[in-house]
């Protein structure tokens, strides 16, 4: 495995908490209990699916399977606007950038995939920062970039639809307190706080291209303030580490390590992205319990099993069971992917793809579901360089590397790391999820009730109902941490 994965359960000072356990009876009522590691990956990709739902010309399995078509103008009968005021036409354009971010995040989990422990991650994130960067990038270096990330329209058109999607997603409130959404309640309309947020840091006196900065500026919202990386590298990495904490509620607290940035530094590009939810039904927190969550067929630690009866989609297919746990107000929501076997999540990794998520997905039905969860946090320190270069974009990690759309003069420039960090905590009420992604840039009917028990290793995901793209994505191995 190329690239270097840091990931850890962290633990609470309260009761420890649990991994997702599920374990499915071939009878009625089914039983589902999530103890391996999940699959987080369902959930992420509900947050991001939004503003593309409910659009005559775009299908969700389109979405889904990273299939969908651009738009230029809309379709005769869908000129109307979306709930959040989107045309039909940009509403189309959002699911085809929303599916190329879901097909660059099943890519980048299966390269990631292979590193032992937790994992989580904000394919979102990284796929911001990647298409500012991109946005600036020439020639061969482009066409690399383009086709890792899947990206569907051309530098001059990609940043407007951005535009809107960002629009579509940010409720605007400010995450500044570690439970900001119980103070603001949100922006007018919401019921959850959805923050994402781009900046960039140049050296003092870099010539960026002007069509550059405003590009970033007007679509991404990216300020840029310049930074003296050469006499101060420290310093300058402590103000753009304490603007990424402020954008997460300060659970993104050092995003680039120490020793990173050296006078050579000549830009950093930064995407931070925030979200506080609560569950559409929370989880009585009297139900709560330990139990244990099996980390293999034949192992299992101790972890805080929330517990709940209710209506849910759900669905039991050969391999997996899944489960839709939607967040209040309806936008977004968490799928958990459970496999059968309390060993088989790496099988099911090895079948992530749009195409088979989308199967799974569509096989969803509500009802009757007597629930158990884990309670856990996460967090995830990544280097992506060499696991993006393995993935086709080499050339921008070199001298040969065409930026010439980004920096008017001074020589090449390069891509020297992509650095990423994600943090989850799963509880009783809802979920808190905050990732953040910096680019490095060098010169040189009637049923009986189901039960779904989370008790071994899962995948999980966040996703935005609306684009049905994926802002966050993960498995749980172990809730204990370690």
């Amino acid at each position: 495995m190329n690239s270097k994965c840091r990931c850890q359960a962290l633990q609470r000072s309260a009761p420890p908490l649990v991994p997702l356990p599920v374990v499915p009876l071939p009878i009625v009522p089914l039983a589902l209990s999530l103890a391996l590691p999940v699959l987080v990956l369902a959930a992420l990709i509900l947050l991001v699916a939004g503003p593309a739902l409910g659009q005559p010309d775009v299908l969700l399995k389109d979405v889904l399977a990273g299939t969908a078509k651009p738009a230029d103008a809309a379709a005769p009968g869908t000129t109307g606007t979306d709930a959040a005021g989107m045309s039909a036409a940009a509403a189309a354009e959002v699911a085809a950038v929303a599916a190329g971010n879901n097909a660059f995040a099943c890519d980048l989990y299966r390269k990631l995939a292979g590193e032992p422990g937790n994992l989580f991650l904000s394919p979102f994130s990284i796929s911001a920062a990647l298409a500012m960067t991109w946005g600036g990038a020439r020639g061969q270096t482009a066409g690399q970039m383009e086709e890792v990330l899947h990206i569907p329209y051309d530098q001059q058109r990609l940043p407007a639809v951005w535009a809107h999607w960002l629009e579509s997603l940010n409720t605007g409130a400010e995450p500044s307190t570690e439970r900001a959404r119980r103070e603001d309640q949100g922006a007018p309309g919401k019921s959850y706080v959805l923050r994402i947020a781009d900046r960039l840091w140049p050296r003092k006196g870099l010539e960026l291209v002007p069509s550059f900065v405003e590009m970033t500026r007007r679509d991404y919202g990216a300020e840029a303030r310049e930074l003296n990386y050469g006499s101060d590298a420290e310093g300058s990495r402590q103000i753009i580490n304490a603007w990424v904490a402020d954008q997460t509620a300060r659970k993104i607290p050092e995003l680039i390590p120490q020793g990173m940035l050296d006078r050579d530094t000549e830009l950093v590009l930064t995407n931070a992205i925030y979200f506080l939810g609560d569950w559409q039904r929370a989880f009585p927190a009297k139900a709560t319990r330990p139990g244990p969550f099996f980390t293999g067929s034949d192992r299992s630690v101790e972890a805080q099993l929330m517990e709940q009866k209710g209506e849910f989609g759900y669905a039991l297919l050969p391999d997996l069971a899944l489960l839709e746990l939607p967040y209040a107000g309806g936008d977004l929501s968490m799928v958990i992917l459970l496999p059968q076997e309390k060993d088989g999540l790496p099988a099911l990794e090895r079948k992530l793809t749009p195409a088979d998520l989308e199967g799974w997905l569509a096989a969803l039905q509500e009802r009757s579901v007597l629930v158990t969860l884990p309670k856990f946090r996460l967090r995830s320190h990544l280097n992506l360089g060499k696991t993006l270069q393995a993935m086709g974009m080499g050339l921008a990690f070199t001298s040969r590397a065409d930026f010439t759309g980004m920096v008017a003069s001074g020589g090449p420039i390069w891509i020297s790391e992509v650095v990423h960090e994600a943090y989850v905590d799963v509880y009783e009420e809802g979920t808190e999820a905050a990732a953040a992604t910096g680019v490095l840039m060098k010169r040189t009917s009637l049923s009986p009730t189901a039960v779904f028990q989370a008790d071994h290793p899962f995948l999980f995901l966040i996703r935005d109902l609306r684009s049905g793209g994926v802002l966050f994505l993960g498995r749980l191995a172990d809730p204990s941490g370690g």
